[in-house]
């Protein structure tokens, strides 16, 4: 059985607090000077990542050949948390929405996902 329980993630954190195996949504804003659908592509893209990324996530690896759009996936280390975690892109809604599920911790027993959604934990 899952509890109801949730992780912390700020900028800047020396440490993200997981405080459960249920994780609440992650959202940052950030003004740049591109249109809406140049910097949804970018992200949507799991190959681009890394460039953002890489100040807390090591050994990033893509689990697909298709690197984009629903059904691309990637594994990468959370390095001050010493956690494995993995995502799958399961809903895009261009220019607006990228829904990612996941799962991580030692034997990927911590899913991720958005409450309230119908994104499922990974199996």
């Amino acid at each position: 059985m899952i509890g109801k329980t949730s992780a912390n993630w700020r900028i800047g954190d020396p440490r993200p607090a997981i405080e459960s195996p249920e994780m609440g949504p992650i959202s940052a804003t950030k003004a740049i000077d591109a249109r809406r659908e140049v910097v949804f592509e970018f992200l949507c893209d799991l190959a681009n990542r890394p460039a953002f990324t890489d100040h807390f996530v090591s050994e990033f690896r893509l689990e697909r050949l298709e690197s984009s759009g629903v059904g691309a996936a990637a594994r990468m280390r959370i390095e001050k948390a010493g956690l494995w975690m993995e995502t799958v892109i399961e809903e895009v809604l261009p220019p607006h929405r990228i829904l990612e599920r996941g799962k991580g911790g030692r034997v990927d027993r911590i899913p991720i996902r958005v409450p309230g959604s119908s994104a499922r934990p990974a199996s």
